[in-house]
């Protein structure tokens, strides 16, 4: 584990929920951390990495509270890629069936 450089504290704002990443982001809406001109992170990893260790090989970071510039650890969990894309699908349907109340949620008669 690390100590994260206060350039890095400097562009996180600490809600009530979430620890928001304020700095650049990437295309994917992600926080973008440049350590150094060969090292970049995604603000997230970087936060996990430094205050819980890496996580096992294999793995990525699912951001449980469905933030995508959130970096606070414990709203971080491992998941297997295939995880990670079951439940972003969970997510979005949930969010179309929010935004268009004639659809019939899962296990609701049509």
């Amino acid at each position: 584990m690390r100590t994260l450089p206060a350039a890095f504290w400097a562009r996180v704002t600490k809600t009530d929920d979430c620890w928001l990443w304020t700095g650049a982001h990437d295309r994917d809406g992600y926080g973008a951390y440049t350590e150094s001109r060969t090292k970049k992170w995604r603000a997230h990893r970087l936060a996990y990495v430094a205050m819980r260790g890496n996580h096992a090989p294999g793995l990525e970071l699912d951001h449980r509270c469905e933030v995508r510039n959130c970096v606070r650890p414990d709203h971080l969990e491992p998941v297997t890629h295939a995880e990670n894309v079951r439940r972003a699908a969970l997510r979005r349907r949930r969010l179309q069936t929010a935004a268009c109340p004639d659809i019939p949620s899962a296990g609701q008669a049509a």
